[in-house]
């Protein structure tokens, strides 16, 4: 069983700056992604069209998606939750035009 504690805003603000990682060096949508996505969509890539397996398991993925879930809900509701409980984020998964224009690619 894990648990999330809730973070106390602002309280490790340099943390943030010694921590990040500066995208600024990579080209246009790098910038936002960072430097695992490209790697993660050329495993996509091979899974669709050379048939190679994808290295993460679809159980993987969901138990990710779980700790995100927990670390958002933990905040919403400013005490510990349970990261099996399954409970969704009221903020994860929400329509938001500006920021899904970041990241939408050219067509055309």
């Amino acid at each position: 069983m894990v648990s999330v504690p809730q973070e106390v805003p602002g309280k490790y603000p340099d943390d943030c700056i010694l921590y990040s990682d500066d995208f600024s060096d990579l080209p246009d949508r790098g910038r936002i992604y960072g430097r695992g996505h490209n790697e993660m969509y050329k495993d996509i890539a091979a899974f669709l069209f050379e048939n190679i397996p994808y290295p993460v398991s679809k159980d993987d993925c969901l138990n990710t998606l779980k700790l995100l879930h927990a670390f958002y809900r933990s905040d919403e509701l400013v005490t510990w939750v349970e990261v099996n409980h399954g409970e969704q984020s009221e903020r994860l998964g929400r329509e938001n035009e500006a920021i899904s224009q970041l990241y939408r690619t050219k067509t055309g």
